[in-house]
C-alpha cells in the first residue's frame, strides 16, 4: 500500500480534474503525513498546512544535498578527422 489506509480511501472517491487535482487527506499525525506524501515523489505538492509544507521542503532539500549532481564535464569539441589519400 503506497499510502496509509485512510488516505487511500479518501483518494478512491476523487475524480481527476485536469493536470492537477486538489485533495484533502486525513492523517494520523504530521509525521505520518510526511512519510505518506514523500512516497508520492514529484507527483504531489503539499499546499497546506504550512508547517507540513515546510517539513516536506526541508526533507527534500536534505535529500538533494545527500545526492548532489556531479559536476558537468565540458569536453573540447572533437577534431574532425579528414582522410587523406595514402601514397602507394
Amino acid at each position: 500500500m503506497l499510502l496509509g489506509l485512510a488516505a487511500s480511501r479518501a483518494l478512491e472517491s476523487v475524480e481527476p480534474g485536469g493536470e492537477w487535482t486538489t485533495v484533502r487527506l486525513p492523517a494520523e499525525s504530521p509525521e505520518h503525513a510526511l512519510v505518506d506524501l514523500l512516497r508520492l515523489g514529484a507527483d504531489v505538492e503539499v499546499l497546506e498546512p504550512a508547517d507540513l509544507r515546510a517539513r516536506v521542503i526541508a526533507t527534500i532539500e536534505a535529500m538533494a544535498a545527500t545526492y548532489p549532481r556531479p559536476a558537468r564535464v565540458v569536453r573540447p569539441p572533437r577534431a574532425s578527422r579528414t582522410s587523406t589519400p595514402r601514397e602507394s
